[in-house]
């Protein structure tokens, strides 16, 4: 099949959708932040564990910038069957060694990566937090590392 420049580009480009379908009846439950402390949910929450999750593919790069490495914190909803959903990008860091990509580098790099680990922390699946015996829709922090290849 033969697809013209122009659609194809767009394709690639076109931005993605991680917001996901979430089962969330109720309200979703927030962690605590307390400065100093690590997030932690209400008393009553236990909090969600990992069922299945998986690294998330280092970006097709040009092999003239592979040497890069990636932090990338994201946020999502864990709803009440274990799915991840309604995803947001809290923080993006790449480097090239010890030294941070200057801005509009920076920029550009962080999308490859952040696509890279949304599209992969929607196929995570957790046993969802709970209730007493009810299952409940969170907000769930993820940190994902990228080392550069070789």
């Amino acid at each position: 099949m033969i697809v013209p420049c122009g659609l194809l580009v767009m394709w690639l480009w076109a931005p993605v959708d991680y917001a996901g379908k979430v089962n969330c009846p109720e309200p979703v439950v927030y962690p605590i932040l307390e400065k100093g402390k690590p997030a932690r949910f209400p008393d009553d929450i236990t909090p969600p564990r990992t069922k299945r999750k998986r690294h998330p593919d280092y970006p097709s790069l040009p092999k003239s910038i592979h040497k890069l490495s990636a932090r990338v914190i994201v946020q999502g909803t864990i709803d009440v069957d274990g799915n991840v959903g309604d995803i947001d990008t809290l923080n993006c860091r790449v480097k090239k060694g010890d030294k941070p990509l200057p801005k509009t580098e920076q920029d550009e790099m962080c999308v490859s990566f952040t696509a890279s680990v949304k599209f992969a922390f929607t196929d995570w699946q957790y046993v969802p937090a709970m209730r007493g015996d009810a299952p409940v829709c969170v907000r769930w922090t993820a940190a994902f590392d990228f080392v550069p290849r070789k």
